[in-house]
């Protein structure tokens, strides 16, 4: 037991970093851990259903919610995200805006447009006891559906050319070379507008940045070569402050 624990970072410094190795069970270390990023974690799938089981348990637990969300936004598929993020949109009902929309923001590039929409119906209003709630299997909070207690991240292969692109493009932000970032998020999105993260990525840095004019260009491109993409994009545009 004692060498198991030794898995859990408790430096201050460290605290939103994952720790250099990660035991086989959560129970050993998630609880201690209070940081919301879990880098190449080998089981997802495990450490998923531990953290929906938590917000089972106790759905005010937001920075249980937070790494939920931030686990199923890298490698689990789409509606196991739309899930956990109902799930806090549940909990928070008419309060935490900034969170909402903070976390909103942060995973539009990898929702399908029914499910983009409906979260941004609730954005601004939260979620009332009244709304009819849609279909979501992965959800544990949603009175429409029956409580599991789990959800399941079904891993996808990531592509290692996208994963070094991020970092590449991340590193040039960095160094302050934001157009040349752009540009590289933009061209690669076109060649592969199925990509969810590259969308996320590239929707955040016009937010940062408030680059309505590249943002716009996009989105024309986008309704020539991928109009369901384009549709999405379109129903967070407000959000922005783009015209």
């Amino acid at each position: 037991m004692q060498a198991r624990m030794q898995f859990v970072s408790r430096h201050a410094d460290t605290a939103d970093s994952a720790p250099p190795f990660w035991a086989e069970e959560p129970v050993f270390w998630a609880d201690s851990y209070r940081g919301t990023r879990f880098g190449h974690i080998s089981n997802q799938r495990r450490l998923a259903r531990f953290l929906a089981r938590r917000v089972s348990r106790d759905p005010d637990n937001l920075h249980a919610h937070l790494q939920r969300i931030d686990l199923l936004t890298h490698g689990a598929e789409e509606a196991a995200l739309f899930g956990a993020l109902l799930d806090l949109f549940v909990a928070l009902g008419n309060k935490g805006y900034a969170l909402r929309k903070r976390m909103f923001m942060h995973t539009i590039g990898r929702l399908k447009l029914e499910h983009a929409k409906s979260l941004r119906g609730w954005l601004d209003s939260g979620l009332l006891g009244s709304d009819e709630l849609p279909l979501a299997p992965f959800s544990i909070l949603a009175r429409s559906q029956k409580r599991s207690g789990e959800v399941v991240a079904k891993s996808r292969a990531s592509n290692q050319g996208d994963r070094d692109l991020v970092e590449e493009a991340r590193d040039l932000i960095d160094s302050g070379q934001i157009d040349a970032a752009r540009s590289a998020f933009e061209a690669a999105l076109l060649e592969n507008t199925a990509d969810t993260r590259l969308s996320a990525e590239l929707l955040q840095l016009y937010g940062h940045t408030q680059d309505s004019d590249s943002f716009l260009r996009m989105l024309e491109r986008l309704h020539e070569v991928a109009p369901e993409l384009a549709a999405t994009w379109e129903a967070v545009r407000d959000l922005f402050s783009f015209g």
